[in-house]
């Protein structure tokens, strides 16, 4: 920590920022407490509201909590070998393209 440089030391702040430590519990403890809510006894409330931590991740467009980006697929290489491909099952997201 006493070598980091300063530049250095900016972006994990600003990283931090992005990603507070510990996102990934709270998001799985709210997922379990909405899960519930499907029984008649979970909760109705939005994610930030419960976990600050949340906040950042659900409120910013630019991070990516599902893992993958549907919307840059269009017009990509990848897309147009999965729209070309013989024999196999079609995707449920490439069926409304």
């Amino acid at each position: 920590m006493s070598e980091m440089t300063y530049d250095e030391f900016g972006k994990w702040i600003k990283y931090f920022e992005m990603r507070p430590v510990n996102w990934r519990e709270d998001d799985a403890a709210f997922k379990i407490m909405q899960a519930a809510s499907s029984f008649g006894g979970g909760i109705k409330a939005k994610p930030w509201d419960l976990f600050g931590s949340l906040g950042a991740i659900y409120k910013n467009p630019e991070i990516n909590t599902s893992g993958t980006d549907m919307s840059t697929l269009n017009g990509s290489l990848l897309f147009s070998k999965m729209l070309d491909a013989k024999g196999g099952d079609k995707l449920e997201c490439l069926k409304s393209l």
